[in-house]
């Protein structure tokens, strides 16, 4: 919100959050231009209650309108300044909260910026700030070399270590999983059936047990009729049983 001089010491919660759909259309400096230009509009808007945001998104009434935060911010004051101390008052630690999943905030100091990111258990936060980082690096450059370059061009995710580690993923040899997923599955028990399949919350299967469960699972099928081309429904969460059924019905 545009607060007046003094109002990052007003208390309280001093932060009006309105959804934004970003046009990825054109090119990379046409991206930001619209994006710049849709928050100017929303300054009108800035003070508009949540029911109203919930209704103009046309989301779902029972389903959050928020999953994610960003938060950018412009500081006017130095950080290297000491905080005046209070008689009495101690500053134990300073620490934010968010109801949000998935929070980021982006401070810019007008000589540099701060990348901080919050996430639920599950998810590794200094990988997103990473991620994000790598974004900004190469967005800024295409903005600064070849803005008309498409964002999918110019808006890559990962650093020169990320493409590496992928590159090195699918290195194997040309024609070394050609087969079916049952037909590599049997070949590798064969091979190593001590050999560990699948880890899930700390539980580890071997390939000769996750074989015999879904040999199970297989002849069950079969006793209800299950044949070559029927379809079968799997809702389980991921994790071993989700596997076992997967190749159960293979």
């Amino acid at each position: 919100m545009r607060g007046g001089g003094g109002a990052d010491r007003v208390p309280g919660p001093f932060i009006n959050t309105l959804p934004v759909r970003v046009r990825l259309g054109g090119g990379v400096g046409e991206v930001v231009s619209g994006m710049r230009g849709q928050l100017a509009e929303l300054l009108m808007h800035e003070h508009a209650p949540l029911a109203v945001a919930q209704r103009a998104s046309g989301v779902p009434a029972d389903a959050p309108l928020f999953t994610s935060i960003l938060n950018y911010q412009r500081s006017t004051h130095d950080e290297t300044e000491e905080t005046p101390e209070l008689d009495g008052v101690r500053v134990v630690r300073v620490i934010d909260r968010t109801n949000y999943p998935l929070s980021l905030a982006v401070d810019d100091r007008g000589d540099g910026m701060s990348v901080v990111v919050d996430a639920v258990a599950g998810v590794d936060a200094e990988v997103v700030a990473g991620l994000v980082c790598t974004a900004m690096e190469n967005l800024v450059e295409a903005l600064e070399s070849a803005p008309d370059t498409s964002l999918a061009g110019g808006g890559g995710v990962l650093d020169a270590a990320d493409l590496e580690r992928l590159a090195s993923w699918g290195a194997g040899p040309a024609g070394s999983l050609a087969g079916t997923v049952a037909e590599l599955f049997e070949a590798q028990v064969d091979r190593d059936p001590a050999a560990v399949a699948v880890v899930s919350e700390g539980v580890e299967v071997s390939f000769g047990e996750l074989e015999t469960r879904a040999n199970r699972v297989a002849r069950a099928l079969l006793s209800r009729g299950v044949g070559p081309e029927s379809v079968v429904a799997v809702a389980l969460e991921r994790g071993v049983d989700l596997v076992v059924a997967l190749l159960g019905g293979c």
